[in-house]
């Protein structure tokens, strides 16, 4: 007999980003998301054009992937005719 399992794998992926707020494009693309002190506002966090502006201009870089977690999806007996 056999069979079939098919696993998930749930995966978290890490970016990072630089912003230089000295800049002045940056200034003008990313200022209005942090205050003075370069603290990042609340209601920034979601925002989906900052992730979408960030996205646009290839800032985000990968910096890992993470496995969260595994599980079964489906597990199936194979028929003998499909397992040749």
């Amino acid at each position: 007999m056999k069979i079939k399992i098919e696993i998930k794998q749930v995966k978290v992926e890490t970016h990072v980003a630089e912003i230089d707020l000295s800049d002045p494009y940056d200034k003008e693309c990313f200022g209005t998301y942090f205050d003075l002190y370069g603290n990042f506002f609340p209601d920034a966090e979601n925002d989906p054009y900052f992730f979408q502006n960030m996205r646009d201009q290839d800032r985000l870089e990968l910096a890992g992937v993470e496995r969260q977690s595994e599980y079964v999806w489906d597990c199936e007996v194979v028929s003998e005719t499909e397992a040749a």
